[in-house]
């Protein structure tokens, strides 16, 4: 099923679901970035707490 999906997006970018595939990827991007940010946060906390907590 994935690899279906992968090779349409590899051999017909120019087909009528390109959009909707390239707005698939655009929310997995925005989702990875969310991720990155939150755990950036997250890892920033954790040594704040743990300077200040010594």
């Amino acid at each position: 099923m994935t690899e279906s999906i992968l090779t349409k997006l590899v051999v017909d970018p120019s087909s009528p679901k390109a959009g909707h595939q390239r707005r698939i990827i655009h929310r997995l991007v925005v989702a990875a970035t969310l991720v990155f940010v939150v755990g950036s946060i997250g890892l920033i906390v954790t040594m704040v707490v743990a300077v200040l907590s010594n």
